[in-house]
């Protein structure tokens, strides 16, 4: 009797994950879209402007690690401090951002760990959204990828950045939930959860 009861049980676990795993819409390379869908621009370097959606940091929306950036850049762009260990670290959140530019993607920063490895930083400007709309300086990996969506008139088309340094400016001008039924349940807790960037 219980090896029926425990066989009912894991087939019903399957076939419920097996519906939500399918009703999730997913990217090209298989990741699933963010339930909170960040909008806005993009500025690239090659001087492209693309109106974007689904904007994610190394795949978050929140909690983006980044280093606190030296007062003044070393002249020979070497860090002495290792940003990992010996810096401040800050963790973002794209809603509470305005605006993410990269002053100066030529002037890449690299801390040399011990024997060949090398990190490889850059120096972002955050503009946060804020009434006194405070700016801050942070250093971001390069390894840290920008993905988002190209909001074209058939599908959308997925853009990623290979370094950070690629970018020039994202603007981000709001949010909205991917999930109907998220949206509809956080409605009734807060009148509109559809941002708009002041």
């Amino acid at each position: 009797m219980r090896t029926i009861f425990y066989v009912l049980l894991l087939m019903s676990t399957i076939i419920f994950l097996l519906v939500n795993w399918a009703g999730q819409e997913t990217t090209i390379s298989g990741c699933r879209k963010p339930r909170v869908n960040f909008y806005g621009v993009l500025e690239t370097r090659a001087g492209n402007r693309f109106d974007v959606e689904n904007i994610l940091i190394d795949g978050l929306f929140k909690q983006i690690v980044v280093h606190e950036a030296p007062a003044t850049l070393p002249e020979d762009f070497v860090l002495k401090d290792d940003p990992q260990s010996e810096l401040m670290r800050a963790k973002l959140d794209l809603s509470e951002i305005s605006q993410i530019s990269v002053p100066s993607p030529d002037k890449v920063l690299t801390y040399k760990r011990k024997g060949l490895r090398k990190d490889s930083y850059v120096e972002i400007e955050v503009f946060f959204n804020n009434e006194q709309k405070t700016k801050r300086k942070f250093l971001v990996n390069l390894r840290k990828e920008l993905q988002c969506d190209d909001k074209i008139n058939a599908k959308p088309l997925e853009l990623e950045s290979p370094k950070f340094n690629t970018i020039r400016r994202l603007i981000i001008k709001g949010y909205k939930y991917n999930e109907p039924e998220l949206e509809e349940s956080q409605s009734t807790k807060k009148p509109s959860k559809n941002r708009q960037a002041a």
